[in-house]
């Protein structure tokens, strides 16, 4: 999730907190029956079935019309579901997402028979048109079949999403396969422009896109000669049990502002050159049609011979499903086949500009064996001819079929943590109540528990009103982030805690958390009455503040929300499946029970009496409590991606730095000097979060993963191969990347040149990397290999420091000399600088 859109929801949630408590369909307060309710997918008996059944066809073109892909949904009594037009705010529309093909492609937009209900609510969205349906509907769509494609066989695939509601909503989900029929009734049909068409890849939840798969570090490269495209290609699992499944992963990058096109079974008979994968199984192997994983565009081709243009930009991964058969007897088996593709560059004016059509041949063992593993084993490309691709595709188009989904297992409902269908509202009310109650148990909260125990220590000596106003503003706080996650779950799919699966959030937290706990420790000190520590300030401020005891209610909800604590489970699930005003409702409820301790103790003050009085004690706890702070940050670095622990870390130290020049400054010192000192620290802390996170190397070279593999693939491909044998604990190797290798004049030469760039990572024991360096006769890195391109037998070696000019005379030596301002550089060897490899030739060592 951007910034940007956690602004947005943020600024969203605060204007819903007005309106937000009963906002769902139809809600109305004087029908309300707390009697039984129906918990939909979450807690319903699985034995019911769902309330809508969905029967599917299409019919083939005639003379009067073209053919229509034809969806009936079932309505069981009682309920009713949502138009597709339905608009927001408001109860969840039905969404309908076709699977990508070449075999069809829709020409119109969708329409229902009969028309949706319609009627005001005046409730929960005053003034909002909502649209239903009951008993039954069809939805219809004119489609244009393929050219060829064999009706009877054909099969138009998709998922239909609907919220089928009656006292309560459940969310029913079908995969669909629609098969030649006879039809049913129908109105006219609309052939405009596709606007309410949704495509598989494009259908994610919640608005996200697709996530596309990376390569990992054992994956095969190949990228043809003069090309923009590169492939990666893996196999994971590479063993697998015999009757399971394994799957190849076909992954194609571009540079920016280039994109390759959708696939297709075959070549049509268009100019447009489709994206070509054809598997070739071995007996034994059964290999499906690819399934694609990235973003869709299409658009409309300035030039009427190439018509709609559908295509991926920038990177996509085809994902091609490989069933071992359950009688194939242990072994290594070979899967092997084509892709063909075309790189096209979208300009200004929309027309652009392609490539030649290329392709690969690639192929892969498929180990299969007692046991299956998880790691993923290397695809070899070699060059290929498209029309060889094509001729391929062709071929296998009538056999290639979609991958049958998993079987479905079977459900076991444990009743100990599950709710029934005839379960009372007042259970549901009351679990929430309770399950909000025990989250201030919770170890994610406890820290700042300790502080609010602090707070009612010092409340022993205010007034009945106070006490009461400061509990009020601390479960204000509590109830806004409530509300928020309503907001969030309601209007966005998040799921409680699944901020937590978001960087931003996370590293944000993390931040916060510490300067918190540097807070406790005296290192600076929070400017809200209530919240100082044990210094000057907090001997003028003892007294917590409205703003404090706020911002405290605001710290524990955020803090509780990576637990879970009993009856919360199947009260969470059932938001899920509900409208908008029943997750505020439920939200709302479970945020009263965590707060009631509080609202009791601000009715009944004289419950603090049990409380010792204000002392040396107070410090002593924040002091520890700053501890488990410290330890809440230790289990959020755990939570990070790799790749943002180091980052994450020097933000933490910079903002150390920030909150101790700014907490080192004297109660009475100016306005200006404490605000000079605040803005400096943070200054500092911003610049390191910047070059931490955000900034990027802009002439970083295309470096690829290196395995022995690939530098023998490299090799063999007629280039100048440069190998950078480095570690993240080696400074020096950064130094050298910094200053003499990813610098736009190298970048220059390589691409130019073609060189094949290659990192070497020894920053972990690596056999197969210390096994190189040691034919390179060295133990040491760094070190800078460069194998010519006209001479096989030899490599050129720079070790340690290097600066640019060297690596730039050590290219043209190699044989790079386009756009190289060293392109006359001849490499001059007296015999005593040639040494002899033990079995690559001549290794020529650069001073």
């Amino acid at each position: 999730m951007s910034i940007r859109r956690l602004g947005c929801l943020l600024v969203a949630s605060v204007a819903l907190l007005v309106t937000s408590v009963a906002s769902g369909q139809g809600f109305d307060i004087d029908s309300f029956d707390p009697g039984g309710i129906d918990l939909g997918g979450f807690g319903a008996d699985p034995l019911g079935g769902d309330p809508v059944q969905v029967n599917t066809q299409f019919t083939p073109a005639t003379d009067e019309r073209p053919a229509v892909l034809m969806i009936t949904a079932n309505i069981d009594p009682g309920f009713h579901i949502y138009s597709l037009t339905q608009q927001t705010p408001g109860p969840l529309p039905t969404t309908i997402s076709l699977d990508q093909s070449d075999d069809y492609k829709p020409i119109g937009n969708w329409r229902s028979i009969p028309e949706p209900k319609k009627h005001v609510d005046e409730v929960v969205w005053p003034g909002q048109t909502i649209e239903e349906y009951e008993d039954e509907v069809t939805w219809y769509l004119p489609i244009e079949i393929s050219k060829g494609v064999d009706v009877e066989k054909l099969q138009i695939a998709g998922t239909i999403e609907m919220q089928a509601c009656d006292t309560g909503c459940q969310q029913v989900t079908v995969d669909f396969k629609a098969k030649r029929g006879e039809g049913v009734p129908i109105g006219p049909l609309d052939t405009s422009k596709s606007a309410n068409v949704v495509t598989q890849s494009n259908a994610a939840r919640g608005g996200r896109a697709p996530a596309v798969p990376q390569p990992p570090a054992e994956a095969g490269v190949f990228r043809a000669d003069e090309s923009v495209v590169t492939w990666y290609g893996w196999l994971e699992p590479n063993t697998v049990q015999p009757g399971a499944r394994t799957y190849l992963y076909l992954r194609a990058e571009m540079p920016e502002s280039w994109h390759i096109n959708t696939y297709a079974k075959e070549v049509g008979d268009g100019p447009n050159r489709p994206t070509l994968v054809a598997p070739v199984s071995t007996d034994g192997l059964v290999a499906y049609q690819p399934q694609a994983i990235g973003e869709v565009t299409e658009k409309e081709s300035p030039l009427p011979e190439f018509g709609s243009l559908r295509y991926h930009e920038n990177e996509v991964v085809w994902r091609v499903p490989v069933d071992v058969s359950s009688d194939l007897k242990p072994g290594s088996y070979e899967l092997k086949g084509l892709i063909g593709y075309q790189g096209c560059e979208s300009t200004e004016d929309g027309q652009g500009t392609c490539e030649v059509s290329r392709a690969a041949e690639f192929n892969v063992k498929v180990n299969v064996g007692d046991s299956a593993n998880v790691t993923s084993a290397a695809v070899n490309f070699t060059p290929a001819e498209y029309k060889s691709a094509a001729e391929q595709a062709k071929a296998i188009a009538g056999t290639l079929q979609i991958a049958p989904g998993p079987e479905q297992p079977t459900i076991i409902e444990f009743s100990g943590n599950s709710v029934k269908s005839d379960t009372s509202w007042f259970f549901i009310i009351g679990a929430a109540l309770l399950g909000g109650f025990i989250l201030n148990f919770m170890p994610c909260v406890l820290p700042v528990i300790g502080l609010k125990i602090m707070s009612f220590a010092r409340q022993g000596g205010e007034s009945r009103g106070r006490v009461f106003a400061l509990n009020l503003a601390y479960v204000a706080g509590l109830l806004f982030v409530f509300m928020l996650l309503a907001t969030l779950a309601a209007f966005y799919g998040y799921q409680w805690g699944e901020l937590y699966t978001e960087p931003v959030f996370k590293i944000s937290m993390t931040a916060f958390v510490f300067i918190m706990a540097l807070s406790f420790l005296g290192v600076w000190e929070i400017p809200l009455p209530g919240f100082t520590g044990s210094g000057t300030a907090a001997q003028l401020a003892s007294r917590e503040g409205l703003g404090g005891a706020f911002f405290k209610g605001i710290l524990t909800t955020i803090l509780a929300t990576p637990c879970s604590g009993p009856f919360l489970g199947p009260v969470f699930g059932f938001t899920i499946t509900q409208p908008a005003s029943m997750t505020f409702l439920i939200f709302l409820f479970i945020g009263l029970g965590m707060a009631s301790p509080y609202l009791v103790i601000g009715a009944f003050p004289s419950l603090i009496r049990w409380m010792p009085k204000p002392g040396p004690w107070m410090d002593t706890l924040k002091q520890f409590l700053a501890f488990l702070l410290l330890g809440t940050v230790v289990y959020l670095l755990s939570t990070l991606h790799v790749d943002h622990y180091i980052p994450t870390m020097a933000l933490l130290v910079a903002l150390w730095f920030a909150c101790w020049l700014g907490g080192r400054q004297p109660f009475t010192a100016s306005a200006s000097r404490k605000w000079g000192a605040w803005l400096s620290g943070f200054a500092v802390a911003t610049l390191v979060g910047y070059f931490g996170f955000v900034f990027e190397v802009e002439n970083e070279l295309p470096w690829k993963n290196y395995t022995p593999a690939q530098l023998a693939q490299s090799r063999a491909s007629g280039n100048v191969v440069m190998v950078e044998f480095t570690a993240n604990w080696c400074p020096t190797c950064k130094l050298n990347l910094l200053t003499a290798l990813d610098v736009p004049a190298v970048k220059s030469v390589v691409s130019a040149n073609d060189v094949h760039a290659i990192k070497a990572d020894w920053t972990n024991k690596d056999q197969e990397i210390e096994d190189v360096l040691l034919q390179l006769q060295s133990r040491t890195i760094p070190l800078l290999a460069i194998y010519p391109a006209d001479r096989p037998d030899e490599v050129i070696v720079l070790r340690d420091t290097v600066s640019e000019t060297q690596v730039l005379q050590a290219l043209a030596a190699a044989g790079a000399r386009a756009s190289n301002p060293h392109h006359s550089f001849v490499l001059s060897r007296p015999p005593a600088e040639e040494e002899q490899l033990s079995d690559s030739g001549t290794l020529a060592t650069m001073r």
